[in-house]
């Protein structure tokens, strides 16, 4: 770790007038403990989404926020493939809108690699999904699960990380419908996005559990 680095714990407490009582709040930090590098501005560089606590891991993150700054100094100065690496940091870190992703995207596509534009155009591509999942919300989800599964199936196509919410959807249009084989294909869809996005946590196997109850069920009442 460089020398320009701060260690700062902000401890949770309900106490009225706790410093920094709002700071995991403002800052968009959830779930407890919560670990993220913060530039000397105080914005958010790199977040450790499994809050790993580990000095090995924890040192991995820090040179990572590192390159962040350093790639974000790039690009401020123009150069074009700095600015496609930065790009591809904060799509990874969650960082951007769609509206602003595409536009840099423009910016910058006659000026990098195709390898480079196609990579990007897959995480902007998740992006997308992720803010068309928001703005249905969980209880409508399902309505996007038929064009989802067409994308998987013929394109643009997500990687296999692309998170969760994308086979939710597809899970519940497929229940809905008693749409066997895409539940099926969901259904391993979805332990491939755990694997790629949470390792092997303790929660999947209940999780894959149910929905291959579901399947057992849907396939009786055939």
């Amino acid at each position: 770790m460089g020398e320009d680095y701060v260690l700062f714990c902000s401890i949770d407490s309900k106490a009225a007038g706790w410093k920094h009582g709002e700071l995991r709040k403002q800052k968009k930090l959830t779930g407890l403990p919560s670990i993220a590098f913060l530039d000397g501005e105080g914005r958010v560089l790199i977040r450790l989404r499994d809050r790993a606590t580990g000095w090995r891991q924890f040192s991995t993150f820090g040179r990572k926020a590192e390159r962040y700054v350093r790639l974000r100094s790039a690009a401020a100065e123009g150069d074009k493939i700095a600015k496609a690496r930065f790009l591809h940091m904060q799509l990874n870190e969650r960082q951007l809108t769609l509206a602003t992703a595409l536009e840099i995207r423009k910016e910058i596509a006659d000026s990098v690699p195709q390898r480079t534009v196609e990579n990007l155009d897959r995480e902007i591509l998740h992006l997308r999904i992720s803010e068309e999942l928001r703005a249905k919300g969980q209880k409508r989800r399902h309505e996007l699960g038929p064009r989802f599964y067409r994308m998987w199936k013929k394109g643009p196509k997500p990687g296999e990380w692309v998170g969760r919410g994308f086979w939710f959807a597809i899970l519940e249009w497929a229940e809905r419908e008693k749409k066997i084989d895409e539940f099926a294909e969901a259904i391993e869809g979805l332990r491939r996005s755990i694997r790629w996005n949470d390792g092997d946590p303790a929660w999947a196997p209940k999780l894959l559990g149910r929905y291959h109850e579901k399947l057992k069920k849907l396939r009786e009442r055939k």
